[in-house]
């Protein structure tokens, strides 16, 4: 089972996000979800997640009404990387125009906020699919899962 991280300010693509990831709950399972930057660094170190759903426009944390310094996206990712070195991060965005500025900046993969479920869902199961080795005393095997979706719950 995969750990893994939601990362968005809004709670309708939240609330959306766990319904698609419903359909299949032995694949993942959401450890946390953070709504800022600051919540998200402080969480990712804490938790460290497997998979990492980021929120392209993920906002930063204003402080005592002082505007914090914008964090590059880049400069994010590389300081996600820092405390988290093994973590799958796929950004979402309602802007599929940011597609390859994410690639650039070093995200795994991408997903349209605007895409069909299946496009989002297919993004995941590529990650569910890796090899898993599980070890059960002196049996270690090696399993590969995908389920069907289903896009009418």
């Amino acid at each position: 089972m995969i750990k893994l991280m939601i990362a968005d300010d809004d709670a309708k693509v939240r609330s959306a996000i766990n319904l698609l990831l419903d359909q299949d709950r032995a694949c993942w399972q959401v450890v946390a979800e953070v709504r800022t930057v600051n919540e998200l660094f402080l969480t990712v170190e804490k938790i460290k997640p497997k998979l990492l759903l980021l929120d392209w426009e993920l906002p930063e944390e204003c402080c005592g009404g002082i505007q914090p310094t914008y964090i590059s996206m880049k400069d994010r990712l590389n300081h996600l990387r820092k405390i988290n070195p093994g973590m799958y991060i796929i950004v979402l965005s309602s802007k599929p125009q940011v597609k390859t500025e994410a690639l650039i900046a070093g995200a795994n993969s991408f997903v349209s906020k605007g895409d069909p479920p299946e496009v989002f869902l297919n993004a995941l199961y590529s990650i569910c699919e890796e090899p898993l080795i599980i070890a059960s005393d002196d049996l270690v095997r090696i399993k590969k899962r995908r389920k069907p979706v289903s896009l009418f719950l």
